[in-house]
């Protein structure tokens, strides 16, 4: 099961190398719809954690993989924590605090879409472009092909402060 974790908690951190180059990303202010975009991304701003429930629900029902191996997902990565902030994930594990940049990539209204896309300081190593369905306080994280999705819900600063508080103070990747 941890090889399922640490993918996947990478892939919601928006830091997994794509196997090939994708399109350059436009700068924010360039961005398709960029009102659009700009308002999207306001909604994913504060404290997220895992939604334990939804996700063993969308894991069950698309056959991604059986009712235990999705609850026991669920579990392994009940601790992590994520605070947005514009242009930054931070990501709070048991192994420390990850701090991952982001852009903007496209939007979608209608569905409520925004492709985001790790900055990685390594041009040569382009971040896969991560697709955030986004509707009132969850979030659903959907990488590429092989890639679990992933469910959050929104949660105020005192459950943040709780959860941030249960791991150390270490930076990861510094």
């Amino acid at each position: 099961m941890r090889r399922i974790i640490i993918p996947t908690i990478a892939m919601i951190a928006l830091a997994i190398p794509a196997p090939a180059a994708e399109p350059e990303a436009k700068p924010a202010a360039q961005v398709a719809d960029g009102d659009v975009s700009k308002q999207l991304e306001k909604k994913m701003m504060g404290y997220w954690a895992p939604d334990a429930e939804a996700m063993v629900k969308l894991l069950v029902e698309k056959k991604i993989m059986p009712k235990e191996d999705a609850q026991a997902l669920a579990g392994e990565s009940s601790n992590v924590t994520f605070h947005v902030k514009p242009g930054t994930v931070h990501v709070y594990t048991e192994q420390g605090i990850m701090d991952v940049p982001y852009e903007l990539l496209a939007a979608g209204k209608a569905a409520g879409s925004l492709k985001v896309r790790a900055v990685n300081p390594d041009p040569a190593n382009k971040a896969q472009a991560l697709e955030l369905l986004i509707k009132d306080q969850q979030i659903t994280v959907a990488g590429g092909e092989n890639q679990v999705p992933f469910v959050l819900r929104k949660i105020d600063e005192a459950e943040f402060a709780k959860r941030k508080a249960a791991v150390p103070a270490d930076r990861i990747g510094k």
